[in-house]
């Protein structure tokens, strides 16, 4: 690069610089943002046989196995160390456990329980869905709107038949002499 006049060089060369300084500093500001997500993450553990109550618990850990507990602390053992700690009595809602693991606690007992993960964590049997089709409504406004849907089965679900909606649309007016609501369906 030659320059004419030599002040203007290093205005160049400034702006350069500064352009540089903020590009590494939003690269290593998004760099640690990320390092604690990717550092934790937590998994939900039910143990079957845990506490009084006869329904079990379930536990927060962070990392993966092997599963120590914090909890309970001990009068041998006041600040016990550990990656899991009590979340809540009984199973989690929603959620579906049946990998099989164990937790460790402070007295040295271990139980025996499972890694519980969402149900769309699973891999289900494939679903046998049928050809689309487009359900006509009017809305209150007078105008057609569309839905596209299929009916699906799938025999490894709980409730094997569903409809599996995928999108809709608006159409022209339909005018006074349509109620609100559905109307019919064409394939």
């Amino acid at each position: 690069m030659k320059c004419t006049y030599r002040w203007r060089c290093f205005e160049d060369m400034n702006r350069i610089k500064i352009l540089l300084m903020a590009a590494v500093l939003l690269v290593t500001m998004v760099s640690i943002s990320a390092v604690p997500a990717m550092a934790q993450s937590e998994t939900l553990v039910y143990l079957p046989n845990f506490g009084p109550t006869g329904v079990g618990g379930t536990f927060s850990c962070t990392d993966g196995p092997p599963f120590t507990s914090v909890y309970p602390s001990t009068a041998n053992n006041p600040n016990p160390s550990g990656n899991c700690d009590f979340s809540q009595n009984g199973q989690p809602s929603g959620l579906v456990c049946n990998t099989p693991t164990t937790v460790t606690f402070p007295d040295g007992e271990t139980l025996s329980g499972s890694i519980c993960q969402s149900s769309g964590d699973q891999e289900p049997g494939q679903s046998h869905c049928g050809p689309w089709q487009t359900a006509w409504y009017v809305s209150s406004g007078g105008w057609w709107y569309g839905w596209y849907w299929r009916w699906c089965y799938n025999p490894s679900e709980q409730n094997p038949w569903h409809v599996d909606w995928a999108s809709w649309y608006w159409d022209g007016y339909a005018g006074p002499s349509y109620s609100t609501g559905y109307q019919y369906s064409t394939q």
